[in-house]
């Protein structure tokens, strides 16, 4: 059974759009890899989310705050 030109056509735009995503992950990825600390990635994150982004505040919600690494030590 032969696959439709449009089939075709949906499914190299679906590539296509996987590939962009991936590529734009990997782009990232190297980004925040040359983050020399978790507070230098929550600078970077927080620039690319706006002027009323807090670097802090998004590392306590990712739950990367000292109190919380000091309850994980004291656990194990």
């Amino acid at each position: 059974m032969q696959e439709s030109a449009r089939h075709r056509s949906f499914a190299n735009a679906m590539r296509a759009a996987k590939d962009d995503d991936d590529q734009r992950e990997l782009a990232l990825l190297e980004e925040f890899a040359r983050c020399p600390s978790v507070a230098a990635l929550a600078g970077v994150i927080a620039e690319r989310l706006g002027p009323r982004a807090n670097p802090k505040a998004l590392i306590e919600e990712a739950g990367l705050s000292a109190a919380t690494n000091d309850r994980v030590t004291q656990r194990n």
